[in-house]
């Protein structure tokens, strides 16, 4: 299914970048209330044809859409997509945005434990970060291992600031001044497969805003790269009930830096 997932990205990719000129209007709002641009829809619209040549049925989710089957019968699979996650980079000519996929067998919940393969996909640079369950993380064909780096003080972490109420970014002073970079790259996908790398030692979202297809694809890419992958207080996240519910999410590269930055979260991340 990884090697589907990737040949997938790779048409999406290049058809995207061709027509991108052509595909910056806004053409409506999905289910969540987000904007929807015609790059998001061509993406979805993509994925679908790629997952209809399956011998098999799929059940398609995606931010975009209500659930699509892409044939008649017990779907085989569930496939979580984010099509173009980082849309106001996208369209404001950012250069990092990315395509998410997840695949779930298609008799179990939708849980994030239950993916099997994940892939994030730079839309720009055609990176790929990938893994099946049990078998490790890989960027560009090469296994990866999540960041080691256990002291709060040397953390290089990607903070989500982007709060609806500007004024909850007090919450999280404590954690910003504790540690040593922040970055905010405004794509969920991509900032997850950076924790999964190493090159982010964490990654902080407790807006209350996060939802699934942002994230559940990152979940399996950071826990088979040995890093740890929570709600924001520190549990297991429980089975997903829609897509447009929101979650609170924190990931690490290790269980050392993870204690520290629940404790300095305390009730900020309720």
């Amino acid at each position: 299914m990884l090697e589907k997932l990737e040949e997938m990205f790779s048409i999406l990719r290049k058809t995207l970048l061709e027509e991108k000129a052509k595909l910056q209007e806004a053409v409506g709002r999905n289910p969540k209330g987000d904007m929807t641009y015609k790059f998001d829809l061509r993406v979805e619209e993509l994925a679908v044809n790629c997952c209809k040549g399956l011998d098999f049925p799929v059940r398609i989710l995606s931010e975009e859409s209500n659930e699509i089957l892409t044939k008649g019968g017990k779907p085989k699979y569930t496939l979580v997509i984010d099509p173009v996650d980082g849309s106001t980079n996208f369209k404001r000519g950012i250069e990092l945005a990315g395509f998410s996929a997840a695949v779930l067998p298609g008799e179990k919940p939708l849980a994030v434990q239950n993916v099997e393969f994940a892939l994030t996909g730079n839309l720009f640079t055609g990176s790929v970060t990938k893994a099946e369950k049990g078998k490790g993380t890989f960027l560009n064909g090469n296994k990866i291992n999540a960041s080691q780096t256990r002291e709060i003080g040397k953390a290089f972490v990607n903070i989500d600031l982007d709060f609806g109420d500007r004024k909850k970014t007090q919450r999280i002073l404590d954690l910003m001044n504790s540690v040593c970079n922040v970055r905010r790259l405004g794509s969920c996908a991509i900032e997850l497969a950076l924790v999964a790398t190493g090159c982010f030692d964490a990654h902080i979202d407790i807006r209350d805003l996060s939802t699934p297809e942002n994230f559940m694809a990152g979940y399996l890419l950071v826990k088979e790269a040995g890093g740890i992958f929570t709600d924001g207080r520190g549990r297991e996240l429980g089975e997903i009930e829609s897509l447009q519910k929101p979650h609170n999410i924190i990931a690490a590269g290790n269980k050392e830096l993870h204690k520290q930055i629940i404790e300095l979260l305390g009730d900020a991340s309720n």
